[in-house]
């Protein structure tokens, strides 16, 4: 699990170096197009960037939240059984 979460900061590490360099490339170039193409670039690469982020928040809290879960069905049965029995 630790590996999944190094490789996925390691593509957005990658990503960050493309975001970085669209921004520079943006004030540098002088057509419309090509500012366009750079803007686009950027936010792809933030939106990536982004989505590893949280797709690494959710490997690492998965297991407390099936843990979390699984003390709410066991509260939950513990109820309806002393319901039932009053």
């Amino acid at each position: 699990m630790r590996g999944v979460i190094a490789i996925v900061y390691i593509y957005s590490l990658i990503f960050l170096a493309i975001l970085i360099f669209s921004i520079v490339k943006f004030f540098r170039v002088e057509s419309t197009q090509n500012q366009i193409m750079y803007a686009v670039v950027f936010l792809a690469s933030l939106l990536v960037i982004a989505l590893r982020k949280l797709f690494a928040w959710q490997i690492i809290h998965r297991n407390n939240l099936k843990r979390d879960i699984r003390k709410l069905a066991e509260y939950m049965d513990h109820a309806l059984r002393t319901a039932r029995k009053s």
